[in-house]
């Protein structure tokens, strides 16, 4: 599997997507791209405790708004490459 796949295709263009919607501090649009299981736990990277599934509410909002400010994303294409049964991983740069 290439990045000329269409699946490959449409990961990096959901990655490229919800990456720079994320650094915007833009959750709304980061979450019409990119859907997320209610079954796994989340850490906060900066501390906090554990939360289960992800959480779209205004203080969640607000913290990324005042966290992210935008930026440009660049996709790492050669992650798109390697595969672990068959299933591509993609990295994006900030």
């Amino acid at each position: 599997m290439t990045e000329d796949h269409p699946a490959v295709a449409e990961l990096v263009r959901m990655a490229q997507e919800s990456a720079e919607a994320y650094l915007a501090g833009d959750l709304d649009a980061y979450e019409q791209v990119l859907s997320h299981a209610d079954d796994f736990t989340l850490m906060p990277r900066f501390g906090g405790p554990t939360r289960q599934g992800f959480v779209l509410d205004d203080e969640a909002r607000e913290a990324t708004r005042s966290t992210f400010r935008g930026g440009k994303v660049q996709d790492d294409l050669d992650a798109a490459r390697r595969t672990s049964g068959g299933v591509p991983g993609l990295s994006p740069r900030r």
